[in-house]
């Protein structure tokens, strides 16, 4: 149903909603007006019957006053005359007549009646007891069966009225007999003053009410017609008045749309719609200006994305070039030439990269030098330790050679004591002789020693040159670190480049071909610094062994000067015990 309205035309949302108010409106007071034409015609009906109840009630308490004021002959002795003093019985016949003039049936209906016309059905009945209950005033209603409006007004016992119907035991005393019969030779029924046993009922024809209804509602019903057709045909010229120019807008809406922006709407008043019309010139005046902006602007950015195009392809261009140059000085860096260089023509991050090549490749340059300068000094101060140490063992058999001619000649002379005087001359020869070559063991000593000392400063020096290679070495690795990290930058710009070409659309798809290639080149990069740190990394581990070998090589000159120096000592006290003898 929402669906339904929604897709309905402006002019039927306005003429639907209306025609049906409209036919509401008709509907709603046509019932309502005849209803209370009806009530009207029924509170007519009522009043005449209140009165005539009223006038009723009035001559009963004027009769009832005559009565009192002992007007009447007290000698009546025929019942009609005696019951024209009764005073309900005068309000009766009263009411009785003037009904019959207003076309009313009149009708006393009570429980136990004294005349059988009175005897009430079972609808005065329940109205009795209805009366009697609620103790109401009034009542009426309209009896469907007869279509007749029934109207009651309940009878009261006076004091008056206990003279015929009160107490039976005060029938001697009012009307002198014992039978307790009243003047009409009725049974007194023993009531009481207030009670109430009947009513005053008027029946009135509905015929004619209904008539007065139907003549008066067909009026009001062509009234309210007349007036409900006009209300739509107003509803009907509001809805063109408005739908009209919104379909205009519409139409011309829809013309905007397939991109006709000529259009222009006709305001022809100065409520909303026309407003509404002449926002819509502006907006359409406006969306034409933009549109011309818009064309100029898309030649604008066409034409930069053309620029950016040549410049990327050229970019592309350049860093080939330079990824090519890079590889190739790489690559004979990798199989050990190190005259590998670049020619750095450029002060962007490519000149720099070039620089950062050159720097790494001359540490290398330098720190394969400084290593084969250390390999060759260990070389020569290994030769001079094997040359020291062959002296020194040289001097060393010697000096035992000597000593055991010393040894020698001490037994000979231990056992030829007897000859000791007979050769001093020669023992004291032969001692000097023993002093000096004890002095030379002990200059060969000291040379041996003088020389370890060389070899542990050569070694030492060696050790020292060999670390700062180590040292140069991790330089070397803290420059490819920034080769790497620039590489990953390239590698970085290079996917931005191409999230723009992305969103270039056509126009970037050259340029996110050179983005791809630049990131290719970053790649390469990336695996080429990879593989000159493995290098460096097994230079650094070679450096290592190397540094260890000369420490223990250290280690072994100092054991062998320590061992130079005792048996210097052991020779110094040879000379002295040689010069001693």
């Amino acid at each position: 149903m929402i669906k339904y309205w929604k897709n309905l035309s402006v002019y039927k949302k306005i003429t639907i909603p209306l025609s049906l108010l409209a036919v509401f409106a008709i509907i709603f007071t046509y019932g309502f007006v005849t209803q209370l034409i009806k009530e009207s015609e029924t509170e007519t009906l009522i009043q005449k019957a209140r009165a005539l109840t009223l006038q009723a009630e009035a001559v009963r308490e004027y009769t009832a006053e005559q009565q009192r004021k002992n007007i009447f002959k007290t000698d009546l002795s025929k019942l009609d005359d005696i019951l024209l003093t009764v005073p309900i019985y005068s309000a009766m016949q009263v009411t009785e007549k003037k009904a019959a003039e207003l076309n009313m049936e009149f009708k006393v209906p009570k429980v136990s009646p004294r005349n059988t016309k009175n005897t009430p059905d079972n609808y005065e009945l329940a109205i009795l007891e209805k009366l009697k209950k609620e103790n109401l005033n009034e009542y009426w209603s309209v009896d469907e069966e007869t279509n007749k409006l029934r109207y009651f007004r309940p009878v009261k016992l006076t004091q008056e009225c206990l003279l015929c119907h009160g107490d039976p035991s005060t029938s001697e005393s009012i009307w002198g007999n014992s039978n307790g019969l009243d003047i009409t030779g009725a049974k007194m029924e023993g009531w009481k003053a207030g009670q109430m046993h009947g009513a005053f009922e008027l029946m009135m024809d509905m015929a004619p009410v209904q008539a007065a209804v139907f003549d008066k509602s067909l009026i009001i019903g062509i009234v309210t017609l007349i007036a409900g057709i006009t209300i739509i045909f107003i509803a009907i010229l509001i809805a063109n008045r408005i739908s009209k120019p919104l379909k205009g807008l519409a139409l011309a809406t829809r013309k905007v749309a397939d991109g006709d922006l000529d259009v222009n709407v006709e305001v022809t008043s100065s409520d909303e719609i026309g407003i509404l019309s002449k926002g819509f010139n502006e907006m359409v005046s406006k969306i034409r200006v933009t549109r011309q902006s818009l064309k100029q602007e898309k030649a604008s950015v066409e034409k930069k994305v053309e620029e950016g195009v040549r410049e990327a392809k050229e970019q592309k261009e350049y860093l080939e070039k330079s990824v090519a140059q890079i590889l190739t000085e790489m690559d004979k860096l990798s199989k050990g030439d190190l005259t590998a260089a670049l020619d750095v023509n450029t002060s962007d991050a490519i000149g720099n990269l070039f620089k950062g090549f050159n720097r790494t490749s001359g540490n290398i340059r330098k720190m394969v030098t400084e290593i084969q300068e250390a390999i060759n000094t260990t070389v020569s101060v290994s030769m001079q330790m094997a040359s020291g140490i062959e002296e020194m063992a040289a001097g060393a058999e010697e000096q035992s050679n000597q000593t055991s001619d010393i040894a020698t000649s001490i037994d000979e002379m231990t056992k030829t004591v007897a000859e000791t005087t007979r050769n001093t001359t020669s023992a004291a020869e032969s001692a000097k002789n023993s002093g000096l070559l004890a002095e030379e063991g002990s200059d060969v000593v000291k040379k041996a020693v003088v020389a370890m000392d060389k070899i542990a400063t050569i070694v030492s020096e060696a050790a020292e040159k060999v670390m700062g290679l180590g040292n140069n070495s991790d330089k070397i690795g803290e420059i490819i670190q920034v080769i790497n990290e620039i590489a990953d930058q390239t590698n970085l710009l290079a996917l931005n480049a191409a999230i723009e070409a992305a969103r270039a659309g056509e126009h970037g798809r050259g340029f996110a071909v050179v983005a791809d290639e630049v990131r290719k080149l970053a790649e390469r990069t990336t695996n080429a610094t990879k593989e000159i740190a493995g290098m460096i990394q097994q230079i650094q581990e070679d450096t290592k062994i190397v540094v260890n070998s000369i420490n223990t090589g250290n280690e072994e000159v100092q054991a062998g000067r320590e061992l130079a120096e005792q048996a210097g000592e052991a020779i110094k006290n040879i000379v002295i015990t040689a010069n001693m003898v």
